[in-house]
């Protein structure tokens, strides 16, 4: 069955179709001159899409004022999320460039609005970001804080931490003053008697700057010593029981010099420190040079630094009424072992 045209229509057509033609444009051009109400929408975001590998926004985008035509139901409930514009940001900018002007229009910016809306206008129709470069900047030096205090007596020597340099990665204006960066504080206090090691993080005050997530830090700690000399101090003779030999003289007083503690040395007093000759092994009466000897209260902690004289020479003899020694060769002086 084949299709045909009206009777109506294919008579005189060539006028017909010129008429509908005429008056399509003749519609297009009134409805083009109508006038449809506008809203201005104020505080449009403008997103911004940039390579965040290479480049930083340093303050948010403005804002713009968008404004739309439409019909009334178009316009109705309409809000500043109802639209999106975006500008994209070459990634070549050149390093030192801080400021970019872009220009807004509504065919190259406008991602998103309602049917059956247009827009009109945006102002303004330029904006300026803040942008900067992500750079490295090597050779920042680490800083060790400690916080707290050791118990009386102790104090931390040094301090040092690996690596002591680093490299920091942000925008380049950030780090144009950085010199160097703390550790977060280690913590000190009356437990810690020795030198230790620990892994401390750093601090990173802007969240735009990187750098390593730790760093090992080593805390020298020492208990400072000091000098003390004890002067006229009785010397003791130790003497084999029932050896029958006695001392023939006096005995000098001897001076000592320790080392140790400041805490500890406040405390020592004569009685602290007793200086003694050993004689234990001698039997024979003569004359003998010994080495001076020191017995400590708190031998751990204190040293002795020297001792005046360092060597005594004493004589024995036999006690009275003790039975008398085997003759022997007489005696020599002997030096100190």
């Amino acid at each position: 069955m084949r299709f045909r045209l009206p009777g109506w229509l294919i008579d005189d057509f060539l006028r017909k179709a010129v008429a509908l033609a005429l008056a399509i444009m003749i519609w297009l051009s009134v409805s083009s001159k109508l006038e449809y109400p506008e809203v201005t929408l104020p505080n449009v975001p403008v997103n911004v899409h940039l390579d965040s590998t290479v480049m930083v926004l340093r303050k948010p985008a403005p804002t713009v004022e968008v404004t739309l035509s439409g019909s009334n139901k178009s316009l109705g409930k309409l809000s500043s999320q109802d639209i999106t514009l975006e500008v994209h940001l070459p990634s070549n900018i050149h390093e030192g460039v801080y400021y970019y002007t872009v220009g807004l229009t509504s065919k190259v910016n406008v991602r998103r609005r309602p049917s059956g809306t247009k827009v009109v206008a945006i102002r303004p129709d330029r904006i300026e970001l803040e942008i900067d470069r992500l750079v490295s900047k090597r050779g920042v030096k680490v800083n060790v804080v400690t916080a707290g205090a050791l118990k009386d007596g102790y104090r931390v020597v040094q301090t040092a931490v690996e690596p002591s340099e680093i490299t920091l990665r942000g925008p380049s204006r950030k780090l144009l003053d950085i010199k160097a960066v703390d550790t977060e504080p280690i913590l000190l206090n009356d437990t810690v008697v020795q030198t230790f090691e620990e892994s401390a993080k750093l601090v990173l005050a802007d969240p735009d700057i990187q750098g390593p997530d730790s760093v090992r830090v080593s805390v020298m700690v020492d208990r400072p010593s000091v000098s003390r000399t004890l002067h006229g101090i009785d010397l003791a003779l130790l003497v084999a029981p029932g050896g029958g030999l006695r001392l023939e003289g006096v005995l000098p007083e001897i001076t000592i010099t320790l080392r140790g503690p400041k805490a500890v040395l406040d405390a020592f007093s004569e009685l602290s420190a007793t200086p003694f000759l050993d004689v234990n092994a001698i039997t024979s009466p003569g004359r003998y040079r010994r080495p001076v000897q020191v017995w400590l209260e708190r031998q751990g902690e204190v040293v002795v630094e020297s001792i005046t004289p360092a060597q005594v020479e004493v004589t024995l003899v036999p006690l009275a009424g003790a039975p008398p020694a085997p003759p022997v060769a007489p005696a020599p002086v002997e030096a100190a072992p």
